[in-house]
């Protein structure tokens, strides 16, 4: 697999690129993430990554000037540059640089999709084939009507919305569970899925995943019967930290203090 390197001074933005992304599914993986340039330029010579995504405008060093100094050094790793700033100069400086695309933020996800295979295709890298959706492993717990309200389904007539929610929660415990799986089981891409989900039901896939899962995992909490450990791997969660954080935020306290008030 090749290696990415997000180097982004918001830390939203950071993080959302480094956890949101199904990077696997593009035959990449997240090898670090720098929040100044100064750093990203060390992380560059440290990690020797494949392809840098970078902002533009950030303390110490900026994109530019980070990459000015790689590309002096000979360095040809393939960068895509994120800016908030609609600068034709900002354009200019960072085709100069060889850069793969130029995004303003925010961004939509199939223009980062097609950033992101824009190199691909530079690169003549392999997409790995994507494994389909198989047979269910948990059913859903819960019914609508015992559903908190902010965690109900959003109402649509979208057939693609419909069906892409019903593989969702048939699968909402795997662990490889995507957008990007999500749009193969569908027969279309991932890009067309987030632009027709998002029309559909004013949500993105990513968010109605993450719904699904924090409110069976509030169902599976009031059972009793598992730890917290145990439910976030149900839900499909690898990282007990993550899903403790998800949750907080989402339902306004951690899973530990839920399950005790639920007593």
């Amino acid at each position: 697999m090749h290696k990415v390197l997000i180097v982004d001074d918001e830390k939203l933005v950071r993080d959302g690129l480094v956890r949101s992304v199904d990077w696997r599914a593009y035959g990449l993986y997240c090898a670090g993430s720098c929040a100044d340039g100064l750093s990203g330029l060390d992380a560059v010579h440290t990690l020797s990554p494949d392809l840098v995504i970078c902002d533009i405008r950030m303390p110490k060093m900026t994109g530019l000037e980070m990459m000015q100094r790689l590309r002096k050094e000979g360095n040809d790793v393939e960068v895509i540059f994120l800016t908030a700033y609609s600068d034709f100069t900002y354009a200019r400086d960072a085709l100069r640089l060889l850069a793969a695309d130029y995004l303003l933020k925010p961004f939509e996800d199939e223009e980062f999709d097609e950033a992101l295979r824009k190199v691909i295709r530079r690169r003549n890298w392999k997409i790995p084939e994507r494994e389909r959706c198989k047979e269910p492993i948990l059913p859903e717990t819960g019914t609508q009507s015992a559903i908190d309200p902010s965690l109900r389904d959003p109402v649509t007539k979208n057939v693609y919305c419909l069906r892409a929610m019903q593989v969702i929660k048939n699968h909402y415990g795997e662990k490889s569970l995507s957008v990007s799986t999500v749009a193969d089981a569908l027969g279309i891409s991932d890009g067309y899925l987030s632009r027709v989900f998002r029309a559909g039901t004013g949500i993105t896939p990513a968010a109605y995943i993450t719904m699904v899962r924090m409110r069976n995992a509030k169902n599976l909490l009031r059972m009793h019967t598992y730890k917290v450990y145990e439910v976030a791997d149900l839900c499909g969660y690898t990282d007990i930290t993550y899903f403790s954080s998800t949750f907080k935020k989402v339902v306004g306290m951690s899973p530990t203090k839920f399950q005790n008030e639920e007593s």
